[in-house]
């Protein structure tokens, strides 16, 4: 026996014993003899129990134990079950065998902190037994899984001590996966466990006497079909998938329609040639070859003119058989022949086979068009109406280009008529075409488009998953089995900008603001409003509402998917041992989440807020709200409107470094303290950041992205926005570092207080130089088409990309082992589904209410523009 404990002695004191000198929690090794070593080993079955003691051995002996059969605390239900269980493992039956081999026992890497013993959850669930020995209450023993939660073993939290982290980390408590009865509650097991641990206390020489039973979790699987709030969420996001369906399904068939005519859809151009006719255009719009140069014809392409005379009045009427279109816009010809350049056809007008056109001249111009003007143009496969239009037939609408504005000539009683609930119904069908939104989802911007934004917000994004992903492990120790490697992790300089990852939602805000401001103002003066004192005349009550209603339709039904799986669908999209995390955030957001929906959910209860990565859209539509405070002034008086920004931004200041510097908290005390509810999620921390992008996108549109700095300016400039842009994620590193020393609270003041705005101002300046073509490569690669695309889909990333990392990493039936591989590999993984699901979410949710809504909105104006024409005309 002493042979074969020295081959295994150097492992047994030097690597164990050694170790747990170093922490005072044994005697001195050189007291210890040799000769006691056999004796442990008997007595204790394993030197392990110096460090944790093996739970699963109460439920092995547990029934010949004089304290359970004289505690009246354990149920006659568990007693008798735990019998035949005894008995099943004594008679070598097989389902006894798997419920002993599906418990949790201690594995090595304990000194590395792998306290949590993860048992095997589907094994456990798998074993049924058609025997029952005695009086039994269940023919069929069957198992439940359940996981005991105890107090953090002595000896670790000394460990941690040891390593003199500059910043707390979360207590690794001491987990133990049990497979036992079903007819075994909570309270049997906690009963159990804890009177086991009593009599382990007392023969360990109180190695363990301060563990003690926290909680236990037992874990059930639920089923859908009985739950109602998860059937209605079902139906619903099933309907939207029949939606999407019978919208592709009739954008398809329409579009198959189309392709069968053979020069394509046909375009209808009116205009007046004296006082008493009104001349009527169709065109046949087809692609234009990419060769041909803008406003040049081919031969097939010449303009033929004919003059027809009506047989019931003398109004000459002129055809155009075929008009170029360029590459990438709609285009037609001038509606008079005196007129014969291209004009655009803006990308939001919807070309149908009937729309129609008029010039932007009086209706009642006495301005005749000359004969010999039309010698080239004559008619081919077009029928002339056989009366004259009346004026009354004409519906004017908002102009489109230079020389057109659409109208609608009402069709005769012959034809077939479509009602207005009909059109709505089609444009409400055509919304949900999965072809339709994803063509929009892969188009080409605008010209006006700042380009620059598009990387900064995927770029922004990936660096927030990323710290979501390693965030998740580090605040959940129960699922990683090396938790003091991953400590360690932290003071790392490369882990410095994983930590930091916090100040990507700072850019968000700034890209926010930038946008907010720079449409806001173009739009304004686009209607001539730019030039009014009276700030009720620039937005009126009625503009703010629909801007918000706007707004509303743009980001909550997206909003609302995300809200229906957490709170309703999130117990049945994951299941293991470690699960039991997700349920206790469900109960959360089915308590708070009419928080979530008012957008106060940063404001009331914060520590218990459902979906915590969503306190951004409250800030944001918050700020959203309040930013014609700043908008307006800055469009009237640009002075007053920048000292609006300087006060928001000063406030921002002093109200983060006051409050910060009595609780001294930063991004990895996120949930130790106040920092959390009372700094990191309200709105008086942000709203600096948000005012700098305001005064940003003001600064783009009055300079019409034209201003050019001086060469010494500009690398000046740019040297010092890049040094605060990478200083700021990696200071921490001071801290944070191996033998590192612990800020101040005056120090950490300082830091929060002005690191964000120190970030939005130097990331504004690259926003500015790249918009004002002053950005060189880092420009050309920020404006990269393949950007465009993937920022489109950047919100359903935000909102979905937590949902996924939870339901794959706390639905883990074993630990991590976390490492830089196993960061990178789970990240790059998660990213790139997070990325799948959030392209079918946009184009399934968020772009057929926006479609729908802009068909909304252009039915309205045109209804409007009828209106005033109706009126005008008699």
């Amino acid at each position: 026996m002493l042979r074969r404990l020295r081959v295994f002695f150097p492992f047994l004191v030097f690597y164990v014993l050694l170790e747990e000198k170093a922490i005072g929690l044994i005697p001195d090794v050189s007291k210890l003899d040799l000769g006691d070593l056999p004796g442990r080993l008997e007595d204790h079955h394993s030197v392990s129990y110096l460090l944790l003691p093996h739970i699963y051995r109460a439920f092995l002996h547990s029934e010949s134990a004089d304290w359970l059969a004289g505690n009246s605390s354990v149920s006659v239900a568990c007693r008798s079950t735990l019998s035949q269980y005894y008995a099943g493992l004594l008679n070598k039956e097989t389902w006894a065998w798997k419920m002993y081999d599906s418990m949790g026992k201690q594995s090595s890497g304990v000194l590395f902190g792998a306290t949590t013993w993860t048992g095997n959850y589907e094994e456990c669930f798998n074993v049924r037994s058609t025997t029952c020995q005695g009086d039994c209450h269940n023919k069929n023993l069957s198992p439940h899984f359940c996981s005991v939660h105890m107090t953090q073993a002595p000896w670790l939290s000394k460990l941690v001590s040891n390593l003199q982290l500059p910043f707390p980390v979360p207590s690794s408590p001491f987990i133990v996966d049990v497979c036992v009865p079903t007819n075994c509650s909570k309270q049997d097991i906690t009963t159990i466990v804890t009177e086991f641990l009593r009599l382990e206390n007392s023969s360990l020489e109180n190695t363990t006497a301060s563990i003690q039973v926290k909680s236990v979790l037992c874990h059930e699987r639920g089923d859908v079909l009985i739950d109602t709030p998860a059937i209605i969420c079902i139906f619903i996001l099933c309907t939207i998938l029949l939606m999407v369906i019978l919208g592709t399904s009739y954008d398809i068939n329409k579009r198959r329609k189309k392709l069968r005519v053979k020069h394509g859809p046909e375009i209808t151009i009116g205009y007046e040639n004296n006082t008493d006719s009104f001349g009527i255009l169709r065109i046949l719009v087809t692609p234009r070859r990419k060769s041909r140069r803008r406003g040049t014809l081919s031969s097939s392409e010449t303009l033929e003119h004919d003059k027809t005379k009506n047989a019931n009045t003398d109004k000459t009427v002129t055809l155009v058989n075929k008009v170029p279109v360029e590459d990438n816009h709609k285009s037609i010809l001038g509606t008079s022949p005196l007129h014969s350049d291209l004009q655009d056809i803006p990308e939001d007008i919807e070309m149908r086979e009937t729309t129609d056109l008029v010039p932007h001249t009086n209706l009642h111009s006495e301005e005749s068009v000359p004969d010999e003007d039309a010698n080239s143009v004559t008619s081919s496969n077009m029928e002339i109406p056989p009366t004259p239009i009346e004026r009354k037939s004409v519906s004017l609408t908002p102009r489109i280009n230079r020389q057109h504005s659409i109208i609608e000539v009402r069709p005769s009683h012959r034809s077939k008529k479509l009602t207005s609930s009909e059109n709505i119904l089609t444009d409400f069908l055509l919304s949900f075409s999965f072809r339709k939104n994803t063509r929009h989802i892969l188009a080409d911007g605008s010209a006006d488009t700042l380009f620059c934004l598009n990387g900064i917000r995927v770029l922004s994004i990936a660096w927030i998953v990323l710290g979501n992903v390693y965030g998740t492990m580090f605040w959940n120790p129960d699922i990683v089995d090396n938790y003091l490697s991953a400590v360690k992790m932290t003071q790392t300089l490369w882990m410095q900008m994983v930590i930091n990852t916090t100040l990507a939602a700072d850019s968000f805000f700034v890209l926010s603001g930038t946008l907010g401001a720079y449409n806001f103002l173009k739009i304004k003066t686009k209607a001539g409003k730019h030039k009014q004192t009276d700030w009720r005349k620039i937005m009126s009550l009625k503009e703010y509402f629909f801007m918000i209603v706007h707004r509303l339709i743009r980001i909550f039904p997206c909003y609302a998917v995300l809200l229906m799986l957490g709170t309703n669908l999130m117990p049945f999209m994951g299941d293991g041992p470690r699960w039991s995390h997700e349920i206790e955030n469900v109960k959360i957001c089915k308590k708070n989440w009419w928080t979530n929906v008012l957008f106060i959910n940063n404001l009331y209860d914060p520590d218990n807020m459902c979906l915590p990565h969503t306190y951004y859209l409250a800030n944001d539509f918050q700020f959203f709200i309040m930013a014609p405070l700043v908008m307006i002034p800055l469009l009237i008086k640009p002075r007053l409107g920048f000292a609006l920004i300087g006060m928001f931004l000063t406030l921002q200041i002093v109200v983060v470094s006051v409050l910060n510097e009595g609780i001294n908290g930063n991004v990895l005390k996120l949930r130790l303290n106040e920092y959390w509810s009372l700094i990191y999620v309200k709105p008086y921390s942000r709203i600096g950041v948000y005012c700098i992008g305001l005064g940003l996108g003001y600064l783009l549109f009055n300079c019409d992205r034209q201003m050019k700095f001086r060469k010494m300016f500009l690398y000046c400039g740019w040297i010092v926005s890049c040094v605060i842009l990478f200083l700021l994620p990696y200071i921490t590193y001071l801290e944070n570092r191996e033998g590192g020393q612990q800020w101040t609270g005056t120090q950490t003041a300082i830091y929060e207080a002005f690191s964000r705005p120190a970030w939005a101002l130097a990331l504004s300046w690259v926003i500015f130089c790249c918009s004002t073509g002053q950005g060189a490569f880092v420009g050309k690669f920020l404006s990269w088409n393949v950007f465009l695309p993937l920022c489109r889909i950047t919100y359903g990333v935000f909102l979905l990309h937590p949902i996924l990392i939870h339901v794959v990493i706390e639905s883990a039936h074993n630990n991590f082992y976390l490492n830089l591989g196993e960061l990178v590999y789970t990240y790059i993984a998660l990213f790139v589904c997070s990325y799948g699901l959030a392209f079918l979410l946009i184009s399934c949710v968020e772009c057929p209410f926006v479609a729908f809504e802009s068909h909304i909105r252009l039915r309205f104006k045109k209804w409007m523009s009828e209106r005033k024409l109706h009126n005008l005309l008699e």
